[in-house]
């Protein structure tokens, strides 16, 4: 299918163009200006066919806005062979450069911007500018790889690894992807990536509100040292954070692995030590007293958990930290 030229690109859509390509090499100012004397603007109103895979292939497209997926039919079969997205560029692998029917119907899934150089203009590019062989060939280099992991992903892979793997290619548009093309793509029943889909929104919430809850949690341990509360308990943490007991407790257990009790202890081990380090010629009442601070109701209690976690008695510790000064 051959598209008239109908106008000049923008110069700052041009520059977005050139920006991509030179992502893969350099361009060389020669090639730019030729480029943008040669560029025209295409513009597709959505379910408008690019091209269908009996024509010949005579331009080769940027995608600068839109979506455009590339499907073949066998019969009532139809194969979604590519999904193609802003700042991609289109063009049939079978019927590269004209010489043979594109093998792929290309239709926009919605409304598109492109900006097309002649299949004519491009190979005389390849004679005149060097670096154009080395974008077009690393372009191609990209495309047999990406194709390769998905032809494995589609033939080894689970829902949720494909989908993983759909969400990789395309990170910023996979939601306006209509969902019937993206399960053709995929290889997977439409209910299928429905189910997967939703399972992986619910683990991305559930992560996001994890990382908020153990926020809220280190910022009561670090800056409002609740551990120096001497009867703290968990269902009086969980109250205070706005968390359930199942909640606390599993985020303790999930993520710190260790129980409520080795938890809190944890900290004020770790705030008697650094108090210990900051001052010289503690005696056995003061320390003692650091344990009441850090929250211990006891000195027995205290000096157990001390030495459980550090392997000393809070003295030795001490002791060995003034024969280190």
């Amino acid at each position: 299918m051959t598209h008239t030229p109908l106008s000049k690109p923008e110069p700052q859509v041009i520059t977005q163009v050139l920006a991509a390509l030179s992502h893969y090499h350099p361009l060389s100012t020669p090639l730019k200006e030729a480029f943008t004397q040669s560029a025209f603007n295409l513009v597709l109103k959505q379910g408008e066919y690019l091209m269908r895979q009996e024509e010949a292939c005579h331009q080769i497209y940027f995608l600068v806005q839109g979506i455009v997926s590339g499907y073949r039919r066998k019969g009532l079969k139809k194969l979604i062979t590519f999904i193609t997205v802003s700042g991609e560029l289109i063009s049939p692998i079978s019927g590269m450069y004209g010489l043979g029917p594109a093998g792929e119907n290309m239709v926009a899934e919605e409304d598109c911007l492109l900006i097309g150089i002649s299949v004519v203009d491009i190979l005389r590019f390849f004679e005149l500018f060097p670096e154009m062989n080395i974008v077009v060939r690393k372009i191609l280099e990209n495309h047999y790889k990406n194709a390769h992991e998905r032809a494995v992903i589609n033939k080894m892979g689970t829902a949720k690894e494909k989908y993983a793997y759909y969400l990789k290619i395309l990170p910023n548009h996979h939601n306006r992807v209509p969902i019937q093309l993206a399960a053709n793509f995929l290889d997977i029943k439409l209910q299928t990536l429905l189910n997967t889909k939703k399972t992986h929104q619910l683990q991305e919430e559930f992560s996001a509100a994890t990382k908020h809850q153990l926020h809220v949690l280190t910022k009561a341990m670090k800056e409002d040292k609740i551990f120096q509360q001497k009867k703290i308990s968990l269902n009086a943490i969980a109250a205070q954070l706005n968390l359930s007991t199942h909640q606390l407790s599993s985020l303790i257990n999930e993520h710190y692995q260790q129980n409520f009790t080795d938890f809190i202890n944890t900290y004020r081990i770790n705030f008697i030590k650094d108090q210990l380090r900051s001052k010289a010629n503690f005696q056995q009442t003061t320390i003692e007293a650091l344990g009441y601070e850090a929250g211990f109701s006891s000195k027995s209690s205290f000096f157990a958990v001390f030495k459980k976690q550090t392997g000393l008695s809070p003295l030795s510790f001490a002791n060995t930290l003034n024969r280190k000064k």
